[in-house]
This record gives C-alpha cells, sequence and structure tokens, in this order.
C-alpha cells in the first residue's frame, strides 16, 4: 500500500470506503478536519493509553448528540403537584439566606452574603437567644463577630470554633454593660489564649468592669475640669470630649451608654451655668 501511494514512514495513508459518495465525503472531511486540529496539539478526546506510554485517539468526547433517554427504563410522568412538594421540601439556598438576614434582620447586602456564607446556624442561634433572653444586641452586631472579626483574629493566630464557642456567656455580659463591645476582640483573644477560662474571667483579667456609678463620676469630672471649654461649645462639647472619655472608657462600657451619659452631664452643667447668671 505504501508503494502504491508512493508514501515514506512519515505519510499517513487513509482510506474511505462506501458505497455512498455523500457519505465518503463526509468521512473525508471529519478525518481532515481532526489531521488539521493534531497540528495544534491533541485535542480534546478520548484517549487510550499505549504500551509506550504514550496515547492514542480512541473516540470523540461525547456531545449532545450522545444523549438521548435511556431506553431501558420507562419514562415517569412528574405532575406539578410532586414538583411544588419537592420544592418545598428543599433545603434554603445561600441567595435566599442573603435575602432573608438582609430583610428579617436589617444587615446590608455585604453582610448578609458573609454570614450567609460562613456561619448562618450559629448567626440565627445566637440572635434567638439574645431575643427570648431580652439581651440588647443588635443582629449587625453578632454578623461582624461571625465574619470580620473572627477572620482578623485569625490572621493574628487566634483559631475560635463559631460551632462550640461561648458567645452567650459575652452577649449576656455586654448587655448588662459589664464591658463595651469595643472590648470583644480582647476577650477573644483572651480566651483563646486560656483554655477553661470563662468570660468573667476575662474581663476581670482585662480590666473591663465598670460600674455605671464610677463611669458617670469620671464623666462629672471630665466636664468639670473643661469647664470653659463647654462654656464655649455648649451641647457640640459632646463630640470632642467623647474622644476624650473614651480614651480611659473604651472597652469598659459602651459607647452609646457614654454618649447619652455625656450629652446629659454637659447640658445639666450649661443649665447650672444658666442659672448661675
Amino acid at each position: 500500500m505504501k508503494e502504491a501511494f508512493n508514501a515514506t514512514a512519515e505519510d499517513c495513508v487513509i482510506l474511505i470506503a462506501s458505497a455512498s459518495q455523500e457519505r465518503a465525503e463526509k468521512a473525508f472531511s471529519a478525518v481532515f478536519a481532526r489531521a488539521e486540529k493534531a497540528l495544534e496539539g491533541v485535542p480534546e478526546e478520548t484517549r487510550r493509553a499505549l504500551p509506550n506510554g504514550s496515547t492514542a485517539y480512541l473516540r470523540p468526547l461525547p456531545g449532545a448528540a450522545r444523549m438521548y433517554p435511556e431506553t431501558d427504563v420507562p419514562p415517569v410522568e412528574v405532575s406539578e403537584e410532586r414538583v411544588k412538594r419537592i420544592a418545598s421540601s428543599l433545603p434554603e439556598t445561600i441567595e435566599q439566606k442573603e435575602e432573608r438576614f438582609r430583610k428579617e434582620y436589617g444587615l446590608s447586602g455585604e453582610l448578609a452574603a458573609k454570614v450567609a456564607r460562613t456561619y448562618p446556624e450559629v448567626f440565627e442561634r445566637l440572635v434567638n437567644v439574645c431575643a427570648r433572653k431580652g439581651w440588647k444586641v443588635q443582629p449587625k452586631l453578632i454578623a461582624t463577630l461571625l465574619t470580620d472579626t473572627l477572620t482578623e483574629l485569625s490572621r493574628e493566630g487566634f483559631e475560635i470554633d463559631a460551632e462550640s464557642f461561648d458567645f452567650e456567656g459575652i452577649f449576656r455580659l455586654l448587655s448588662e454593660n459589664a464591658f463595651g463591645k469595643e472590648a470583644i476582640p480582647e476577650i477573644l483573644k483572651f480566651l483563646a489564649s486560656h483554655e477553661g477560662a470563662s468570660v468573667e474571667d476575662a474581663v476581670e483579667a482585662l480590666g473591663l468592669r465598670a460600674s455605671l456609678d464610677e463611669v458617670e463620676r469620671f464623666i462629672e469630672n471630665v466636664v468639670r475640669e473643661r469647664e470653659d471649654f463647654v462654656r464655649e461649645r455648649g451641647i457640640s462639647a459632646v463630640g470632642p470630649l467623647m474622644g476624650v472619655v473614651m480614651k480611659d472608657l473604651r472597652g469598659k462600657v459602651d459607647g452609646k451608654v457614654v454618649s447619652e451619659m455625656l450629652k446629659a452631664k454637659i447640658e445639666a452643667f450649661l443649665r447650672g451655668s444658666e442659672g448661675k447668671k
């Protein structure tokens, strides 16, 4: 055959035989297209392994043309009622969780997406526990803790298992104003570094516990020491003095409580000053 076609060892001879010229031409076109692809590299196809470690063409990859009904299994008619029944039993998708968290708990789209993809069950459990026990902890704080805060702590080398960690103990004391939310990362670091320690142990060790009476006296002293500034700025002195107060109280009491208390003390001072005039 090589002699008949004057072929060398580098040549490939292809014989196409068919009773139909049309089929033979189609076969030739397929062979020609395959040969052209081979010049660019190994085409995507099913190949067989050869004893020498190389591979050879076996068959083309299956495409849409090979998708056909299973002939050995009778078709099953699926009613609309069955479809609805199946759909109602399917678990909630991540996208559905995102949308629900955003609407139900007032989370931003970004925060809802983060918590829906990390600890959605833990998040909802903690939200429900806080609501049931009357702890004034916002869902946004819980979601931020489970996403951003834990991620930041992990980067610092503090590994915390969100599924089993005592977040309830933290939220209970937080709702009692035992410390401010700014102290939560430090409390988590302490607990991650001291096996068996409680949230109360962390609060004591970090010196976070401060009574509201102590906070009130501290704020009164700050206002008294800056009487001239308060007289000059009036109620707008709240902003600058917040920075002064929080420098010492950050983490010991919630910033919102401090702001309200500071505003009340400044208003009382200004009323007293007006009375003296």
